[in-house]
């Protein structure tokens, strides 16, 4: 008789709500799609989507992440229906044919992707099986100014179910799995470093006749668009000031958003939430992707930037060195600073193009699941046992 393939309980639920509500996609979101298409693709595991249910995890019908996947997709290029009715029918109909989840009769492993629903660590219990915790980030601790109320102590309890729960950690950078340890402390189980990959399609070659400063973000003040807002303002003197491309939605930086609306910085255009294809055809034709946030878990855009040969300027931060390497310039959070490296990339084609010939390609989608399945794979092969606090790992 064949062996049967291990389950694999992979929780969608923040999948299973960007479908419904048809948004334009988070970092964290591209890396939980990157997963549901890996699942389809792969045949070692038997796998299992789950989403969280009002109490306990709730298993979903096995067509459940084909529709997700494809479901995602088709909505960030613009491709779902516009009426809502006919979108939430396919999720009406998943959590028609759902169940509890129970735990299995055979090896299985769980993997939680998006931080969704750690704060609620009792629905992790019915899995039976070791769980995995993608963990992207600890900024509302680390940052607590930059996030709504509550979000800090939200995510204080998701790194307790973490510390108490987790029989491995999947981090994607390793200044991430730097602060997980500080955070946990003799509690923090193992961790694998399994960076984010590029996600962007591959966009039709751009014209070169005058390249853009490109920023690519929700407008959040941990970003620190605002920074940019305030080059510009010294920029306006010029005859021909730089250009500068805002890509992403309104977020909470209300003073950055209310400048670009009035559209008084000359050189300065925001698009808004665009949609893949038009996002790509816009950073390949940059000077140099721009970010100069406060803080940041991994940030993809440098990692899309790099894909496309398009050098960075960001914030001096351990993580942005960690990600873009040789291949960027590095900045305090200083007015002048800003403005005299985008005049020279501006100005001066040489300085760009030492950049891009300092670019080493980024990790791929390929990288990630190379460090992250061997990881499943070993815990499927031990037997495991629920103990009080969490789960327990044997040979």
């Amino acid at each position: 008789m064949p062996r049967r393939k291990p389950l694999l309980f992979l929780d969608v639920s923040r999948l299973f709500s960007r479908y419904a509500l048809a948004r334009t996609p988070t970092g964290i979101d591209r890396v939980e799609l990157q997963w549901a298409n890996w699942a389809l693709s792969q045949d070692d595991f038997d796998v299992r989507p789950v989403v969280q249910g009002p109490v306990w995890m709730v298993g979903l019908m096995g067509s459940a992440l084909k529709i997700l996947a494809r479901g995602v997709e088709a909505s960030w290029r613009e491709e779902l229906p516009a009426s809502r009715a006919r979108r939430m029918a396919p999720v009406l109909k998943m959590l028609t044919i759902s169940w509890p989840v129970e735990p299995p009769r055979r090896p299985a492993v769980a993997l939680n992707l998006g931080h969704y629903g750690l704060d609620k660590p009792w629905a992790f219990a019915a899995f039976g099986a070791p769980l995995v915790v993608l963990v992207h980030d600890l900024l509302p601790l680390s940052h607590p100014a930059f996030e709504p109320p509550g979000a800090p102590a939200a995510h204080a309890a998701r790194m307790a179910t973490v510390g108490a729960r987790a029989a491995h950690v999947f981090s994607v950078s390793n200044a991430t799995a730097d602060a997980i340890r500080a955070h946990l402390g003799p509690a923090c189980p193992p961790i694998t470093i399994t960076p984010n990959g590029p996600c962007l399609p591959t966009p039709r070659t751009p014209a070169a006749t005058r390249r853009p400063f490109v920023f690519l973000s929700t407008l959040n003040k941990r970003k620190n668009a605002g920074l940019l807002m305030r080059v510009w303002e010294t920029f306006q003197a010029l005859e021909d000031p730089p250009q500068l491309i805002i890509i992403g939605r309104a977020g909470d930086d209300g003073e950055t958003v209310a400048t670009l609306a009035s559209r008084r910085l000359r050189g300065v255009t925001w698009h808004g939430a665009s949609r893949d294809p038009e996002v790509a055809a816009l950073l390949a034709g940059a000077a140099a992707l721009v970010t100069p946030s406060f803080a940041e878990g991994f940030n993809v855009p440098i990692a899309e930037a790099h894909a496309l040969g398009v050098p960075v300027v960001a914030s001096d931060l351990p993580v942005h060195r960690e990600v873009a390497g040789a291949g960027a310039v590095y900045l305090p959070h200083n007015i002048k600073a800003w403005r005299d490296a985008l005049l020279t990339l501006h100005t001066d084609p040489t300085a760009r193009e030492r950049l891009q010939r300092a670019i080493t390609p980024p990790a791929t989608w390929d990288d990630h699941f190379a460090a992250a399945v061997p990881v499943l794979e070993r815990l499927v092969d031990h037997s495991h046992s629920m103990v009080p606090g969490g789960f327990e790992v044997t040979s």
